[in-house]
């Protein structure tokens, strides 16, 4: 009932009916003027009934005529408003088309023009949503080639440095051994910058399609530590692993997930060996499972905190080598928890700085389970 009498008043705003309304309005008044000065102004001129009905027999065409011309005219006066709404949607629709996106209408009439007035207002939004987010990749870019040739040129020139000494060694076998090691070990960094950046390009500027299957954080969680296990004995850490979640079940692009993780680790390591431990812990609120990698190094500054995940942050704590490739790594574990429609924060004081990996949870069961190492 409610239903049909919404429809039934939607019709009653339509610009059909308005026209249609219009348009009788136009022929009434048209008819009504004829009318009063048939039966009023004629008869002070002192011109009969017959010889009224003699012009209007001989004059019938012309007056046929004058009706339809006065109709028209009156329903364009009544009809004004609407053909200026619609011309202002044309004039922005054309205003957008040129490449003019500042356009914004406002038609607080619900109608026909009225919707096609938010739609174009949307449209246009969309657009120049859309055309920032050009903007802003291709500035993104930019910048990008500008840190990469930054970047680069100090591992590479070092490289080339250590080829000439090698050169001019002069045959000394130590010598040449020791320049080749620090040589390879130039290459392997340069190899690692190379390899982040190409990742950072594909996760940021590539269409990303994941796949996705289930796992079981924890057991995830232990693989990946284990291959970090001679990185934290040499670094002089100990971590340890806490489950409290019963469900740990995660759809993931695994090994999408596994390089967030060894991002995060491989930083926690990195920044936080003067602490001496490593501790991580899985547990579940809501909806959503949690994974805090903690670790008890320097504190980072109030002032990176905010930072921290931008694209080519240049804070001595994110651009390191040693933690994903300069500036990248922390960026890198962003965008993945983006695409897994989660989300990475950190907070950090002068006891700890824990990062939270933050990722829907499902239906699959699990124990709790601890690691010691």
């Amino acid at each position: 009932m409610c239903g049909g009498l919404a429809t039934r008043l939607k019709k009653t705003t339509s610009i059909g009916f308005k026209l249609l309304l219009m348009l009788m309005a136009s022929i009434f008044c048209t008819a009504a003027f004829i009318m009063i000065v048939q039966m009023v102004l004629l008869p002070l001129a002192g011109l009969s009934r017959e010889r009224l009905s003699q012009l209007e027999e001989t004059y019938a065409f012309l007056y046929s005529v004058v009706f339809l011309g006065m109709t028209v005219l009156i329903f364009m006066l009544l009809s004004r408003r609407i053909i200026r709404r619609i011309t202002a949607v044309n004039q922005a629709a054309s205003q957008a088309g040129s490449g003019d996106f500042d356009v914004k209408l406002f038609d607080p009439v619900q109608d026909e023009i009225g919707e096609l007035t938010t739609s174009v207002n949307q449209i246009v939004q969309q657009m120049r949503e859309t055309l920032d987010s050009q903007k802003r990749a291709e500035r993104m870019k930019h910048e990008m080639i500008t840190h990469i040739s930054h970047d680069l040129r100090t591992p590479l020139t070092s490289l080339l440095g250590y080829l000439d000494l090698l050169e001019a060694s002069g045959g000394d076998a130590q010598t040449a051994a020791r320049y080749v090691q620090i040589a390879q070990r130039k290459g392997e960094e340069l190899k690692s910058q190379v390899e982040s950046m190409l990742e950072y390009c594909h996760l940021h500027f590539s269409d990303i399609k994941l796949s996705l299957g289930q796992v079981d954080a924890e057991a995830l969680i232990r693989q990946v530590l284990i291959d970090f296990v001679p990185q934290l004995e040499a670094a002089g850490m100990r971590f340890d692993l806490e489950c409290t979640a019963e469900n740990r079940g995660l759809e993931a692009d695994i090994s999408l997930l596994v390089r967030c993780l060894q991002n995060i680790i491989r930083n926690s390591i990195a920044y936080g060996s003067t602490g001496g431990r490593l501790s991580l812990r899985i547990y579940s609120e809501g909806m959503y499972l949690h994974i805090d990698i903690k670790n008890y190094g320097e504190p980072i500054s109030p002032e990176d905190l905010p930072f921290l995940f931008e694209e080519l942050y240049r804070a001595e704590r994110s651009r390191s080598s040693d933690t994903g490739g300069k500036g990248m790594g922390l960026s890198i574990a962003k965008r993945i928890m983006e695409l897994h429609h989660g989300r990475i924060s950190v907070r950090s004081s002068a006891e700890e700085t824990v990062f939270t990996l933050s990722l829907p949870r499902t239906q699959a069961d699990g124990t709790d389970g601890s690691l010691e190492g």
